[in-house]
């Protein structure tokens, strides 16, 4: 399913190790084919509007930096 990104809870994100070169190819990747890999989220409890991001960290930070406002989940 495609989410916005709005919708997608990123609380832990600071407990991701970062790698900046990893991160670079991976930009430079979807900004040629896209997202190939959905992101894996979970739906919050007490609504099915927001979801907790589980994997996907990098792929999300490359959608934000190349404006895309939706990205293909996987739900958990």
């Amino acid at each position: 399913m495609e989410l916005e990104l709005s919708q997608i809870d990123i609380r832990y994100k600071n407990f991701r190790c970062r790698n900046l070169s990893i991160e670079k190819h991976l930009l430079m990747s979807i900004s040629q084919i896209g997202i190939c890999v959905p992101l894996s989220v979970v739906a919050k409890r007490d609504t099915g509007t927001f979801y907790f991001l589980l994997d996907g960290f990098k792929r999300y930070r490359c959608a934000q930096n190349l404006s895309i406002h939706q990205v293909p989940t996987s739900s958990q």
